[in-house]
């Protein structure tokens, strides 16, 4: 999603008739335009690498493309149903408790050491995780 910011230019696995072309100006005023970035983390998906792996179009997204939306992953769900699809308890106002036993809340470390785990494997593999 930042390779028009970093290179210029969109990947080329990205380019074709769904968006638009920059002209070679437009690529020399917006590569290494950004002077900030900041991500947000909310959410997650699960990823597939489908160019080498088996994977299924995603569906009605503006920009096609390969997504799996799993509410689960080897068997775990991702979080507390809560009766709407894809909707999952997520605690909120935790800065209003002062509980020294929140420091110890393993529920919500644990996802966030593995996904730093995988981020950290994938990296070692040499993927381009910018």
């Amino acid at each position: 999603m930042l390779d028009p910011l970093v290179y210029g230019d969109y990947p080329a696995e990205m380019r074709g008739s769904e968006l638009p072309r920059f002209s070679g100006r437009d690529k020399e005023l917006i590569k290494g335009s950004m002077d900030f970035i900041g991500l947000n983390h909310y959410s997650a998906l699960h990823v597939k690498d489908c160019i080498c792996s088996a994977c299924s179009m995603g569906d009605h997204h503006p920009i096609r493309g390969f997504l799996s939306k799993p509410t689960e992953r080897d068997g775990v769900p991702i979080g507390e149903p809560t009766g709407m699809v894809r909707f999952f308890v997520v605690p909120s106002a935790l800065e209003k408790h002062e509980s020294e036993d929140l420091l110890e809340e393993v529920n919500r470390v644990e996802p966030h050491k593995a996904h730093i785990a995988a981020l950290a494997s994938a990296i070692r593999d040499e993927a381009d995780v910018r």
